[in-house]
Formats: structure tokens, C-alpha cells, sequence
């Protein structure tokens, strides 16, 4: 299905919610009605699976809301990919291995030149405890580098600077030692094993999700 919305109308929309949350609410109503009440008969399904371009990388389309108030999460169970060829890729992956823990629960407030995520520890310390694990809220690079294997869940909550002239150097802010020097770069995340166990990966930051075209994050 071909959309008659453009895309100066969508991201002048997505840019206005992303300005201020509260006062421009009504640009989900905005965006369901130029994105999905188009094509809302044919979701027949309860799973979608969306692949974001650009600006929609920005979109809570969980959130987008229907002429009856509703919102697209009370319908439907929303799973977002980068491409196709991801999904593709997904679905070709073998069964995953059995996880040796059930998550690896990491914090760093602190980066050179940056404000302190003042809940950073207790965001950590509160999903540790749901999982079961001691939280680490002082973590290190060599704490991820050493501990994210076999973890069912890697959660990290810290500062993530983007490079948008070279992305494989944007990097994640962990303390450093002795051995690393605490900036987990995108290019090192391949040199992490995370194909024993690992079902989840989530990063939480401050404005991790903006910046660039709306794919650098990504």
C-alpha cells in the first residue's frame, strides 16, 4: 500500500512530539491517521512487525492513537527490525543455548564531560532485583567485556555518545582500567559473545533514542 502522506508532513509531525512530549500528544492522533488508518482494515493480524525509515525511527508507534481513543499497544503486539534482510536473518538463526545466568545487570552514571544520569543505579539495582542478580553500578568495560556471555538478559544503563562521521566509533561510556579504556564501541560490541543464551540486550541512556537521520542508534 502506497501512502499519500510525504515525508516533510511526517517528519515535521515527529519532530514536533520529540520537542515536547506533553504539549504536542496530539501529533500521535496526527501520525495514526496518516500512517495506519490507511491500511487499519487489512491488520488482521494481532503481531506487527514494523521496519522504521529515517525519521519513523523516532515513532513510539506503540503509542499512536485511533479516532477511539485507543492506542496501538491495546491492540496489537508491536515488534520493530531494521530491515527485511534482518528478519530474514533472524528467522535462519539456530536454536539459542541454554544461558549459564539469568541476566547481567550493569549501571555507569559518570562520563567524561557529561551530566550524571542521576537514576542510573536505582533504574539498575530495581531491574537486578527482578531478575534475580546482584546489579553492578559501578561498571566497568572489562565487567561487560567479561560477563556478558551467557547472560540471558544484558542490561546497561549508561551514557552513549554517537559519531555520525564514523558510527563503529560511537561507543557506550563504562569506567575504564588498566586494560580497557571504558568506551565500549560499536565496532567492539562484535567482539562480545552473545550467542550463548542471550535473548534480550537493552541499552538505557539519556537521548539514546535521537540524533542523526534516526537509523545511527541503530
Amino acid at each position: 500500500v502506497t501512502l499519500d502522506s510525504t515525508s516533510p508532513q511526517l517528519d515535521t509531525l515527529v519532530r514536533a512530539f520529540a520537542s515536547d512530549r506533553q504539549a504536542n500528544a496530539s501529533t500521535l492522533r496526527d501520525l495514526y491517521d496518516l500512517v495506519v488508518s490507511p491500511i487499519a482494515d487489512q491488520l488482521t493480524t494481532s503481531n506487527l512487525i514494523i521496519s522504521p525509515d529515517g525519521v519513523m525511527n523516532y515513532v513510539p508507534f506503540a503509542a499512536l492513537q485511533a479516532p477511539d481513543g485507543s492506542y496501538m499497544i491495546d491492540h496489537y503486539t508491536i515488534s520493530l527490525v531494521p530491515s527485511g534482510t534482518v528478519l530474514m536473518l533472524l528467522n535462519q538463526r539456530p536454536p539459542a543455548s541454554t544461558a549459564m545466568s539469568a541476566g547481567l545487570v550493569l549501571a555507569q552514571p559518570v562520563a567524561p564531560g557529561l551530566p550524571s544520569l542521576a537514576y542510573a543505579r536505582s533504574e539498575a539495582e530495581v531491574v537486578a532485583a527482578q531478575l534475580g542478580v546482584t546489579a553492578n553500578t559501578d561498571a566497568s568495560e572489562s565487567d561487560l567485556r567479561n560477563g556478558s556471555t551467557g547472560a540471558a538478559i544484558l542490561y546497561i544503563s549508561a551514557h552513549a555518545e554517537l559519531d555520525r562521521f564514523a558510527p563503529l566509533y560511537s561507543h557506550i561510556d563504562l569506567a575504564g582500567d588498566e586494560i580497557n579504556d571504558g568506551n565500549v564501541e560499536a565496532g567492539e560490541v562484535y567482539q562480545l559473545d552473545l550467542t550463548q543464551g542471550t535473548q534480550l540486550v537493552i541499552l538505557s541512556g539519556c537521548d539514546t533514542g535521537s540524533g542523526g537521520s534516526g537509523e545511527d542508534f541503530g
